[in-house]
């Protein structure tokens, strides 16, 4: 789990709670998964006063996703510890498959488009976009945020080349927001990609004098 400020608005913080579906609709649910996914909610949300969303990842997974009971089973536990930690409530949700989202409701949050259908890349892989809207003392700015999660495994590989592919289209979508949305200050991607630094090193090194032209080096 990882807790990040976002500066603008607020912070916002990102787990992989790896759980099947049936994990969440079973009997154990109560006794065991409910009371360790509140206790690290309640955690990531008292990080900092600022914390304003989760990004969640491996919330069932591709082969047992959670169906709507096991949706509500999640909502209910967020929507607990989001109490216990003493924060806004309603909140709003944003359900994508293995993924979701929860945002306190006095955020501005619009759901974008997911990247979807990569060409070279299987038809499984997905990432889900939000941008976050805020202001600042030079005026309006949003940040592009990317939740997603990348299954590896002997069923579903993904090769060296496909992560790279991977990547670069992430980099090239972030690129391509940052300059038709003027107000766009840079993006944060998070959730489980199973791409090692060295990959986005090396995309971002390809692609350093575009880079320049709109964020700073990370």
């Amino acid at each position: 789990m990882d807790a990040m400020s976002l500066g603008l608005v607020g912070g916002l913080a990102f787990s992989n709670i790896g759980l099947p579906g049936t994990a969440i609709r079973g009997r154990h649910w109560y006794c065991t998964h409910r009371p360790r996914l509140r206790e690290m909610f309640v955690a990531l949300l008292q990080h900092s006063d600022d914390i304003i969303g989760l990004c969640l990842c491996e919330v069932g997974n591709l082969g047992d996703l959670v169906g709507d009971e096991g949706k509500q089973r999640i909502e209910d536990v967020l929507q607990d510890a989001f109490v216990a930690a003493g924060k806004q409530r309603p909140y709003q949700f944003y359900w994508a498959g293995e993924t979701m989202t929860v945002w306190v409701n006095s955020v501005s949050v619009t759901k974008l488009s997911p990247m979807e259908r990569m060409v070279g890349l299987q038809s499984y892989r997905r990432v889900e976009r939000f941008e976050v809207h805020g202001v600042t003392v030079w005026g309006k700015c949003s940040l592009l945020v990317y939740n997603q999660h990348q299954p590896v495994s002997e069923g579903r590989p993904f090769e060296p080349a496909k992560r790279a592919l991977f990547c670069k289209y992430v980099m090239d979508d972030a690129i391509r927001t940052g300059k038709d949305k003027p107000t766009c200050v840079g993006f944060l991607f998070g959730g489980d990609a199973n791409c090692c630094v060295d990959i986005w090193r090396s995309i971002h090194s390809c692609d350093r004098e575009v880079w320049r032209e709109l964020f700073q080096e990370p």
